[in-house]
C-alpha cells in the first residue's frame, strides 16, 4: 500500500503541475483516423463534431469501417459527399481481419497524408478546438501526445462510478507519462507522428492482441528512448464518450482491456499493477484474518484509510480539471463496490479465454 500510495501521489502531483501547452506558430498536416465497427447510432454526431474543427493547418478525416454489419459505412459515405475533408475506407473490400481494431487503424494510417496522426473513436464527441490543441503541441522531438478522456454519465450509479474511475485513470496515466514512466493512455484521444508509427513497425509484435492499440503503441514508442512524450492538459482537448449503462457491456469492455496486460513492453507497468492489486487484496485478507487474530483489524483499517485518502487526493485533482466536483461525493459509497470489482477483474482477466466485442467473439 505504501508503494501504491507513493505512485498515486506522485502521479497526481505531476498531473496538477501540468499546464495547457502553449500553441505554436507551426501547423503540421494532420490526419484524424477513426476506426468504427457497428457505430451507426453515434457515428453521425461524432463525425459532425470532428468535421467542425477550427484548425488552420491542413487536415483530413479518415473513417475506417471495420466490417460493420449496420449502417456505419453508408452514414459515413453520405457525410463524405458533403465534407471534402472526410474519406471513408471499407475494410471488407480489403479482406483485412487480423487484430481487429489495430487492422482498421493501420489501414487508415496507410491512406493518411498528414504528418501527425490524431486518433479517436466513433462514439466520441470533440470540441471545435480539439485538433488545434493536439496538433500544435508537437515540438521537434515530440513523438506522442496523450489527451484527456471524460465519460459522460446518466443518473445510474454504475455510470457515475465509471466516470469517476475514468477521471482517476486519466490523472494517473498522465502523471506517470509526465514523470517519464508512461503506462496508460486512451485510443479515443491521442496523437503521434506517422513516421514514428512506421519506425516502430506499427503494431507488429502485438497484433495478436485484440486490445492495446493505445497503450501497447505508447510503450513501443517510449521503448525507442529518443523521443519526447507529453500530455495535453487543456480542457478544450477533452474528448467525451458515454459511460456504459449495463453490467454485461461493461464486463466485456474491462475484460478486453485487461487482456492486453500480458503483451506490455514495460514490465514496470506490470509490477505497478501487481502491487496495486496486492494492496487491494490485503484489505479482505486482513479482514478474514482478524476473525482469529483481532489485532489485524487495525492493519485492515489502516489500509482502508490509506486507500481512501489516496483516492481523495487523486480524484479531487481530477475533478478540478474536468470540472466534475459533484462526483466526489461518490468516493466513499463506491469503495466496497470498487474493491470487489478490482479483485474480480484481476482474476477474470487472467483466466478468460474469450469475450464478446461488437458482435465478435474475441479469443
Amino acid at each position: 500500500m505504501a508503494y501504491y500510495l507513493r505512485f498515486m501521489l506522485l502521479s497526481a502531483m505531476a498531473f496538477s503541475r501540468k499546464t495547457c501547452l502553449a500553441t505554436k506558430n507551426r501547423l503540421p498536416s494532420v490526419s484524424v483516423v477513426i476506426p468504427a465497427r457497428n457505430e451507426a447510432a453515434t457515428l453521425e454526431e461524432c463525425l459532425t463534431s470532428v468535421l467542425k474543427q477550427t484548425y488552420a493547418g491542413e487536415w483530413e478525416v479518415i473513417l475506417v469501417d471495420d466490417h460493420s454489419v449496420d449502417e456505419t459505412a453508408s452514414i459515413a459515405e453520405t457525410l463524405a459527399s458533403s465534407y471534402p475533408q472526410l474519406r471513408v475506407c471499407r475494410m471488407e473490400l480489403q479482406g483485412e481481419t487480423f487484430a481487429y481494431k489495430k487492422a482498421a487503424i493501420t489501414a487508415g494510417i496507410g491512406l493518411a497524408k498528414g504528418e501527425i496522426i490524431v486518433q479517436t473513436d466513433a462514439d466520441c464527441m470533440v470540441n471545435p478546438g480539439w485538433l488545434h490543441q493536439m496538433a500544435t503541441a508537437f515540438e521537434e522531438k515530440t513523438a506522442f501526445i496523450s489527451g484527456p478522456i471524460q465519460l459522460t454519465h446518466g443518473k445510474t450509479l454504475l455510470e457515475k462510478i465509471q466516470s469517476l474511475e475514468s477521471m482517476g485513470l486519466v490523472t494517473l496515466g498522465a502523471g506517470s507519462l509526465l514523470r517519464g514512466f508512461p503506462n496508460m493512455c486512451n485510443g479515443a484521444n491521442m496523437a503521434y507522428r506517422k513516421s514514428v508509427f512506421e519506425e516502430v513497425e506499427g503494431f507488429k509484435g502485438v497484433d495478436h492482441v485484440a486490445s492495446g492499440d493505445d497503450e501497447l503503441l505508447l510503450q513501443k514508442i517510449h521503448a525507442l528512448g529518443k523521443y519526447n512524450l507529453d500530455f495535453m492538459a487543456c480542457r478544450e482537448a477533452i474528448v467525451k464518450t458515454p459511460a456504459l449503462d449495463n453490467w454485461p457491456d461493461l464486463k466485456a469492455q474491462r475484460l478486453r482491456w485487461v487482456s492486453k496486460i500480458r503483451a506490455y513492453y514495460s514490465k514496470r507497468v506490470n509490477y505497478i499493477q501487481s502491487v496495486a492489486y496486492l494492496a487491494f487484496l490485503g484489505i479482505p485478507i486482513l479482514g478474514l484474518g482478524a476473525i482469529w487474530f483481532p489485532f489485524l483489524v487495525w492493519w485492515m483499517l489502516g489500509l482502508i484509510v490509506a486507500k481512501v485518502g489516496g483516492d481523495i487526493f487523486v480524484l479531487s485533482r481530477a475533478a478540478n480539471f474536468f470540472q466534475k466536483k459533484d462526483l466526489l461525493r461518490y468516493i466513499l459509497p463506491m469503495q466496497p463496490l470498487y474493491l470487489a470489482y478490482v479483485l474480480w477483474i484481476g482474476i477474470a482477466g487472467s483466466l478468460v479465454q474469450a469475450y464478446p466485442w461488437k458482435g465478435r467473439t474475441v479469443k
